[in-house]
């Protein structure tokens, strides 16, 4: 009798435990917005699993949801935009509060959502601070911003000077690799560009013929597990 009990009160425990969790669950959907609990598929009495047409309508819901919070996000940002650049009078501290939000949460690019602060709403980043500020010359375009959503644009990558002895060196170990690679063999390496390319390396003066001569599809060879350095 006093294990039946026990054996009760702890199913009972389980089932809390159970309602809260898909309780939370409920609320993380309300919380997006873009659910309707109504129509999240009806989880099983007895257990925790569900069928395969349960597993892909949330699969649906949620790639839909996706699209609409994307979207809303967007038209938070050209109003966050609007802001800094109108009646804000160059306050950027809603800007600060969004990052803030979405630091430590997964899923968002808050990278992407950073560059296009700094690229249509006029911000600029201090590393040190961590927190946006206002850039001194900017010229807001409101239709370049709503055509250009977040979750489209791309930042044009930042400029980095050539380094020619880095490049050699890289080049380098990237061909000994091919080489070395006994599983795939159809690299192509020219060997003599190899050997060419260790002595720059290496600091030594290198001769080479012609650049057609250099180049001639004859000097290149499918790397093998037999061709050495």
């Amino acid at each position: 009798m006093v294990q039946g009990v026990a054996t009760r009160k702890a199913l009972g425990k389980r089932d809390k435990a159970f309602e809260c969790n898909i309780g939370s669950y409920h609320h993380l959907v309300g919380a997006i917005g873009a659910f309707d609990t109504t129509a999240i598929m009806p989880m099983e009495t007895k257990g925790t699993t569900m069928s395969l047409k349960a597993l892909n309508s949330v699969t649906d819901t949620l790639v839909a949801a996706s699209g609409t919070i994307d979207k809303r996000i967007a038209a938070h940002l050209v109003e966050i935009a609007k802001h800094i650049n109108g009646a804000g009078n160059g306050d950027v501290s809603a800007a600060n509060y969004l990052f803030s939000k979405i630091t430590n949460l997964s899923g968002i690019r808050k990278q992407a959502i950073g560059n296009w602060l700094l690229e249509f709403a006029g911000c600029s980043w201090n590393a040190q601070k961590k927190q946006f500020g206002r850039k001194k010359e900017f010229h807001f375009d409101l239709q370049l911003a709503v055509e250009n959503p977040w979750y489209k644009f791309t930042a044009q990558p930042e400029f980095k000077p050539v380094d020619s002895l880095a490049l050699i060196k890289a080049a380098v170990g990237k061909m000994k690799k091919a080489i070395e690679d006994t599983e795939h063999t159809d690299h192509q390496v020219n060997k003599e560009h190899l050997r060419s390319l260790t002595a720059l390396r290496a600091g030594e003066r290198v001769t080479v013929g012609s650049a057609d001569q250099l180049m001639a599809p004859a000097e290149t060879e499918t790397v093998t597990t037999e061709v050495k350095a």
